[in-house]
């Protein structure tokens, strides 16, 4: 059920293109493998002299990176998503946790992997369905009947 690691935005200009000096460049001399010595900001800045028209700087940062990954960090990656997809998948309300407390904590854990593909119906019936029976029931009166 969990997509890509990234999900890379849909440019819509005509004119964007990354080169493969680009890519070459970053597979030469930026990539990541998980070690304390490697600098981001190095790839950050990189990504930051490839300028286009209706482009942003992220999308363009979400667009490179993969490229930037070596050895057992495409793994890593996938793994933190599947990860998080299955936190989203049995996530429950923790004993003496507020109706508030548990639904910041829910929305955080989905902020954290947007690309988890659970529709919204099931996200929040996998919230309702966790909740305890206490924080049910107060949700259930706020909508004026049983969800």
């Amino acid at each position: 059920m969990v997509q890509e690691s990234i999900t890379r935005p849909t440019i819509t200009s005509n004119n964007f293109e990354i080169k493969s000096t680009m890519i070459k460049m970053i597979q030469n001399n930026l990539q990541f493998r998980g070690t304390m010595k490697e600098d981001p900001n190095q790839f950050l800045q990189l990504c930051d002299t490839l300028k286009c028209n209706e482009v942003t700087n992220d999308a363009i940062r979400l667009w490179l990176f993969p490229f930037s990954l070596i050895d057992n960090t495409f793994s890593w990656l996938d793994s933190k998503a599947v990860q998080l997809g299955r936190e989203i998948a049995v996530f429950r309300q923790v004993e003496g946790e507020s109706f508030y407390e548990v639904w910041e904590r829910f929305k955080m854990l989905i902020k954290k992997c947007t690309h988890h593909g659970f529709p919204d119906w099931m996200r929040l019936q996998i919230f309702y369905n966790r909740l305890d029976a206490n924080a049910r029931s107060g949700l259930d009166g706020a909508a004026g009947g049983p969800l």
